[in-house]
């Protein structure tokens, strides 16, 4: 009853501001993949977790260094079904279908690019509603890493590397998990359909 009441209490206090903005690099940010040092996205899979009270509402800003003129990635709601949304430079406000109504029930947001090329986000900041409160996301002690080709890559499924063995592996193990898979990909030093070194494109660092 009392940490009801401490939680109603931080709700009105937090009412009197409209948004809280969550910088990358945030604790509540959870990130996951490859994320470079101008805060970048590489890798089908990469994204983060957001958890958060009475969450209502969540803008993504994204910088110029994201994919023109859009990614596409995948928003999950409280480990529902995965949405496609296309994500471009600046402010980008997602759906959240599926959010716990009580301002008590805790919502798990999750993010995931879905391309394995074309598939770079700027990572800025993440919105949310002033009154929502964020926590620190808990991960699981049990953490995937996958290395693989296309058919880990997901180059020929709808939803891209969601759709694809890893990424659900992980999906049904309740993972972690980090996704390093390129079509023509190989696990060799050799020139590999244009993979310098069997597993690197041309165009990635």
């Amino acid at each position: 009853m009392f940490k009801n009441l401490l939680i109603y209490l931080a709700i009105a206090c937090l009412a009197l501001a409209q948004t809280t903005v969550i910088p990358y690099g945030s604790p509540y940010l959870f990130l996951n993949g490859r994320w470079d040092d101008t805060d970048t996205s590489w890798w089908a899979g990469t994204g983060f977790k957001l958890v958060a009270k009475n969450l209502r509402m969540m803008t993504i800003y994204l910088g110029d260094m994201t994919t023109s003129p859009s990614a596409s990635v995948g928003v999950s709601v409280n480990y529902g079904a995965w949405q496609t949304v296309n994500l471009t430079f600046g402010a980008n406000a997602v759906p959240l279908a599926g959010l716990n109504s009580s301002p008590l029930s805790t919502n798990v947001i999750r993010l995931a690019n879905e391309g394995w090329q074309n598939n770079n986000l700027q990572l800025e900041a993440v919105e949310i509603n002033g009154d929502a409160i964020p926590e620190v996301y808990t991960p699981s002690e049990l953490n995937f890493q996958f290395i693989g080709d296309s058919l880990s890559a997901g180059q020929y499924c709808v939803q891209g590397v969601i759709n694809a063995w890893d990424f659900v592996t992980a999906e049904n193990f309740k993972a972690e998990h980090s996704i390093q898979a390129q079509p023509g990909a190989c696990l060799t030093d050799i020139d590999c359909w244009g993979n310098i070194h069997g597993t690197l494109p041309s165009s990635s660092t």
